[in-house]
């Protein structure tokens, strides 16, 4: 793929794109990131690196995404007043790779 040679996507970073209602992107967001161990409940200490590439597409580097265990990765978005999140599951989401497209919790 194009995009994981461009933006050296793979171990221990992911490329996000956010899309609006419209299936637009969606540019100059805030994003917040938690990390937990869902055994401990504590915060993993990795500080990702978030880097807006522009028209919707954010890099986050840093994160230890193969840690031993059960973790939560949150990814939580706002612009203006329009709030939503995800999570994830690892290493269970790491298993599963999902094609593009759209999805439904």
């Amino acid at each position: 793929m194009q995009d994981d040679k461009e933006y050296d996507i793979g171990k221990n970073v992911i490329g996000i794109v956010i899309h609006n209602a419209d299936d637009k992107d969606v540019k100059g967001i805030d994003l917040t990131f938690s990390y937990k161990n869902l055994e401990t409940g504590e915060n993993a200490p990795d500080t990702p690196g978030i880097d807006d590439k522009g028209n919707g597409l954010y890099s986050i580097s840093g994160l230890d995404l193969q840690k031993e265990g059960r973790w939560e990765l949150a990814i939580s978005q706002k612009k203006d007043d329009v709030e939503d999140g995800v999570s994830f599951i690892l290493p269970d989401a790491l298993k599963n790779r999902h094609p593009k497209g759209r999805y439904s919790p």
